[in-house]
């Protein structure tokens, strides 16, 4: 509990605050005490309320002075009522005083507004998810069949990883880039990677965010490829070796169409974000390859720079 003369001296540095004759010495010291001390804090809170009323009446005195006249708040002893030199109630005024504590609280640094607020931003916490290979650059090719299923390489349809001297393609970053082939009697190809991330995701669920760069070189029509995220609460102990369907097992998927313009030369990203449930274990990032017009047969698709990331928010916090 502050003392009388604590808070005499704090009742003198915020007058000087509100006046802007502060000088560095006291603003620092008064920054310094409301940073420490949750009863200064509380007691600035308290001037700022009376600040602010007295703005919005266009009152020129402080705080201070007005504490020192109380004809404002006592009673009139010949009538028994306040004597109404504020006009404005408490409860008209309040909702309004988050305004004028903002010009109040402007003089003070964002530490001190922290300071008696006493919150904390939420912390987002951003985790990158260990991809084997994900720039192909020690894959071995073709890559191995998506069943029986193995966690942490690369499975899936016909896919060779190349170099630009393997195509008229630069790889988006490193030597090489994964081509995806066509498959015959299916409308699609893909590769995908099971990833056991039990040891990532917190109990209570998070965001996964996925991206990869693409390019279709040649195709004379639009040409699509498909990012697609799957999530499951099974262990990797049940996933590797599996041959059976795992379609009931999804708790969370989705999946992001990547439009490719005709004749494009550049590499586009694209990026899926997911939310992930609680208990989730295993993540399989998959890249679909849509089977192209014939007016483009011969085209050439291409993967390379796959990231993801882990995101958490930590909730915001009260200073103890």
């Amino acid at each position: 509990m502050l003392t009388e003369p604590e808070q005499d001296e704090l009742r003198r540095l915020c007058d000087a605050l509100v006046d802007e004759t502060i000088t560095p010495i006291d603003h620092k010291k008064l920054e310094q005490w409301l940073v420490e001390s949750q009863e200064a804090s509380a007691f600035y809170v308290d001037y700022v309320d009376v600040s602010a009323m007295l703005i919005l009446q266009g009152d020129q005195r402080s705080p201070t002075e007005v504490a020192a006249a109380p004809s404002v708040f006592a009673t009139d002893a010949g009538q028994g009522a306040p004597v109404p030199s504020l006009k404005i109630s408490w409860f008209s005024w309040r909702p309004l005083t988050a305004a004028a504590v903002g010009i109040i609280a402007g003089m003070l640094t964002t530490t001190i507004a922290w300071a008696y607020t006493g919150l904390k931003t939420p912390e987002v916490q951003r985790i990158e998810i260990p991809l084997m290979d994900p720039g192909f650059e020690e894959v071995t090719t073709p890559v191995p069949a998506v069943i029986p299923r193995a966690l942490n390489r690369w499975n899936g349809d016909p896919s060779h990883a190349v170099s630009s001297g393997d195509s008229g393609v630069k790889p988006k970053q490193g030597r090489f880039m994964m081509k995806v082939q066509p498959v015959e009697d299916r409308r699609f190809s893909r590769i995908e990677q099971i990833v056991d991330v039990s040891h990532l995701v917190p109990a209570k669920g998070g965001a996964v965010e996925y991206s990869a760069s693409i390019i279709c070189d040649g195709a004379v029509n639009q040409s699509k490829m498909i990012l697609v995220l799957r999530a499951f609460t099974i262990g990797n102990d049940e996933i590797s070796g599996s041959t059976e369907k795992l379609d009931d097992q999804v708790t969370s998927e989705a999946r992001k169409t990547v439009f490719i313009p005709p004749g494009s030369t550049d590499w586009k990203t694209g990026n899926l974000r997911m939310d992930l449930p609680e208990n989730t274990k295993t993540l399989v990032f998959a890249i679909a390859a849509v089977d192209l017009p014939k007016a483009s047969k011969g085209t050439a698709r291409y993967i390379d720079d796959i990231k993801a990331t882990i995101v958490t928010t930590q909730p915001a916090e009260v200073q103890q």
